[in-house]
């Protein structure tokens, strides 16, 4: 927990002081060769998150309705991620990966886990155009996801929890190319080109609990081109 996360909690002198947030990983991995310039690596994963710092809400003996951050949340995800590496020449290599989780609020099981895609991908290819031209290609997709459950928001019928007021996202793919010269005016010197979002795709993310007057998500970045020069030595 931060420094202003304790400042805060400590101002109510009757709450358990925070504590470190934990996650627990298991892993299983399998690497397979088809030949020198082919591999295959699937990847099965489970973590379980434990103490993650969460707003709750209490009535006091008044009848005040309180808010407070402690160390509740829990969750779990299951998970299989698969990835291909190629080399199909000399001058290519291809890098193609995919992944889906399953995760689970643990104090929440019926509710739709937040910010946390089912699937996504990437999709990566670069290629030697000349000793000293490189090309490479990127493409990642995300799939939709949901709002984030308030556990502290209160309910007409007096109970707590339910999902803040926003729109789910959509999935979306977006592309990227990156065009690497070197030694373009001397040795040493290199100059990139690289463009972010190429087809200009629109992004939105869910709403988040310090921007819900954006009821329609926040938005991602637009078409973007960043050049750098840079000299080796």
């Amino acid at each position: 927990p931060s420094f202003a996360h304790n400042t805060s909690t400590r101002l109510a002198s009757d709450l358990p002081p925070l504590t470190m947030e934990k996650i627990e990983t298991f892993e299983l991995g399998y690497i397979t060769y088809f030949s020198p310039d082919y591999m295959l690596n699937a990847n099965f994963f489970h973590n379980e998150l434990e103490d993650l710092l969460e707003r709750g809400a209490f009535i006091n003996s008044s009848g005040q309705y309180l808010g407070f951050l402690g160390n509740s949340g829990n969750s779990k995800t299951n998970g299989l991620e698969l990835s291909f590496q190629a080399k199909p020449t000399d001058k290519a290599t291809l890098e193609l990966s995919a992944t889906y989780q399953e995760t689970e609020d643990l104090n929440n099981p019926e509710a739709e886990p937040a910010y946390s895609p089912k699937w996504s991908g990437q999709f990566k290819l670069g290629y030697d155009i000349t000793p000293k031209i490189c090309l490479g290609l990127k493409s990642f997709y995300v799939s939709e996801m949901d709002v984030f459950f308030d556990p502290s928001l209160k309910n007409s019928d007096g109970s707590f929890g339910r999902q803040i007021k926003g729109s789910v996202s959509d999935d979306y793919i977006v592309a990227g190319v990156n065009l690497r010269f070197k030694d373009f005016f001397y040795d040493g010197t290199v100059i990139n080109l690289h463009i972010d979002n190429i087809f200009n795709k629109e992004i939105t993310y869910p709403t988040y609990t310090k921007n819900s007057w954006m009821d329609k998500g926040s938005v991602g970045e637009e078409r973007t081109f960043m050049v750098t020069v840079a000299y080796q030595f």
